[in-house]
């Protein structure tokens, strides 16, 4: 009958060990590329995004091959609905996001750091026991360490400087994740503002554009300004996401918009797409029918729009400073990597600690998920849902050009279209449908018209100053309208100059 020596029994009992260890270990091992299968495994549901993801992760010839972190970033644009927030606030949202930890973006990201610290757990858990202190073998039967007369120290580190240094830890962290999603919620301002003004413009394009003009010479200025205002936020997108990702759909979302030739190359062959864009956005201000004032309202618009787009660009150019990115990364590394050290006393009641090897991969987990949550929010424009935005600026542009032939109730366009002027002078149109408001209007103006030719025939040094003022305030109470109001106004203005120039005025 065979038997077995003591010392090759441990040895056995040892690789054994070591196997189980290692095996433990590579629950965490990390990838350097995402590969599909993994990626069908535990990603999103939906098979669209999980084909695109696939072939983002796949990569060819053309387009370099990206990591996990950077392919699942355009997956993450949330835009978020009613039913949406309903799912956000559900009751079972605790254990759900528990559950499902094991799938979570975050995890797949750090696999390479946590399981860095899992092999320093192992490391110091199998040095301790085949080299210092003996290891119990699985019926529990305690056996000396393999080296007993090497002498060989035992890995460890005290708990208190950990201890002492975890708040000023704590505050870099959170200083650091503060910083980042001050930058996520700026970002987001910004672009709610392009958004706002946007449809401002749009409004009052719209609104504002004359009725005189032929209807089919203002559907085309219309859509003209309305495919402007969405190239602009379209080429802004563009801008923000870089060539590699967003140039060929760029393009594509050009053509499909029918956007002009003379514009597409404009565009395509800027060296800065949106204030090439922007510029399109003020000539086509410029051609639209309505008064000079009124265009220079519109164009304040346009240059919230640029102040947007210069926010954005200053957030996308300038970093949270890299000296304190590093030191934080450096501090919560050099922490972490040594916490295994120090909590191999604390498990001494387990197996050989080996409960050190989950306990140490829980906190490498959440302490290098929050640092990869702050870099993750640094940069925001790639997680914003920018399609989604400038989507809803294209509708807002449809929606105003429409609204603009839709009918009106307003009493100023009633008054302006019941309204001629003959000889320079207003007169109102009779007709069967006329209104008693505005035959007052056209007494008052009568009334306004014999005061006027009074004042005429005074001498103007007995005209008292307060008989201007009366027709001022005369004026202003009736109910003549913008054009009315206009011409009264300039009419004064002309008799004063004339007075002016004979030197009967002061």
């Amino acid at each position: 009958m065979l038997t077995r020596s003591p010392m090759r029994s441990r040895l056995l009992e040892a690789l054994a060990l070591v196997g189980l260890l290692i095996s433990g270990c590579n629950a965490f091992a990390p990838s350097s590329r995402m590969t599909p299968s993994r990626l069908v495994s535990h990603t999103l549901n939906d098979r669209s995004r999980l084909q695109k993801t696939e072939e983002l992760t796949k990569g060819d010839e053309s387009s370099p091959q990206l990591t996990y972190s950077e392919a699942s970033r355009r997956f993450r644009r949330t835009y978020y609905g009613h039913n949406d927030w309903k799912k956000h606030r559900s009751e079972d949202r605790f254990l759900k996001n528990l559950f499902s930890t094991y799938r979570s973006g975050i995890v797949r990201q750090l696999a390479r750091e946590v399981g860095v610290v899992v092999g320093i757990s192992a490391t110091v858990c199998l040095w301790n026991a085949l080299l210092v202190n003996g290891y119990e073998d699985l019926q529990g039967i305690h056996h000396a360490a393999l080296a007993t007369g090497m002498s060989l120290p035992a890995l460890g580190l005290p708990l208190e400087p950990f201890t002492l240094s975890s708040p000023a830890l704590g505050l870099l962290l959170v200083f650091r994740t503060n910083a980042s999603y001050g930058r996520w919620a700026e970002a987001r301002k910004a672009w709610g503002s392009l958004i706002n003004h946007s449809r401002n413009l749009l409004r009052l394009s719209a609104s504002w554009t004359s009725t005189d003009v032929p209807p089919q010479e203002r559907q085309r200025v219309l859509d003209h300004m309305g495919l402007t205002v969405w190239a602009f936020a379209r080429s802004h997108q563009r801008q923000l996401l870089g060539e590699e990702e967003d140039e060929a759909a760029y393009q594509q979302a050009l053509l499909e918009h029918d956007v002009p030739p003379r514009m597409f190359e404009h565009l395509v062959s800027a060296r800065h797409k949106p204030t090439a864009a922007l510029f399109e956005v003020t000539n086509a201000i410029n051609a639209l029918p309505m008064t000079y004032l009124r265009k220079l309202e519109v164009d304040k618009s346009s240059v919230a729009l640029c102040d947007a787009m210069g926010a954005c660009e200053r957030i996308f150019s300038s970093p949270v400073p890299l000296v304190y990115t590093r030191h934080t990364a450096r501090f919560l590394g050099g922490w972490i990597l040594g916490l295994p050290l120090s909590l191999y006393g604390a498990f001494e009641s387990t197996w050989n600690h080996w409960a050190l090897l989950p306990a140490t991969a829980v906190i490498a987990f959440f302490l290098f998920g929050i640092e990869e949550l702050a870099i993750q929010l640094e940069e925001p424009f790639s997680i914003l849902p920018l399609a989604e935005f400038v989507e809803g600026i294209g509708l807002s542009a449809k929606e105003h050009a429409e609204w603009h032939f839709a009918p009106r109730s307003d009493d100023l366009e009633l008054q302006r279209q019941s309204t001629t002027v003959t000889n320079g002078m207003p007169i109102l149109n009779t007709n069967n449908n006329g209104h008693e408001q505005h035959h007052k209007s056209h007494n008052q103006l009568q009334n306004h018209h014999r005061h006027h030719q009074e004042l005429q025939a005074t001498p103007s040094h007995q005209v008292k100053p307060q008989h201007h003022a009366t027709t001022a305030q005369h004026t202003n109470s009736t109910l003549i309208g913008p054009e009315t109001a206009a011409f009264l106004h300039n009419d004064r203005l002309a008799e004063r100059r004339a007075d002016d120039l004979k030197g009967k005025t002061p």
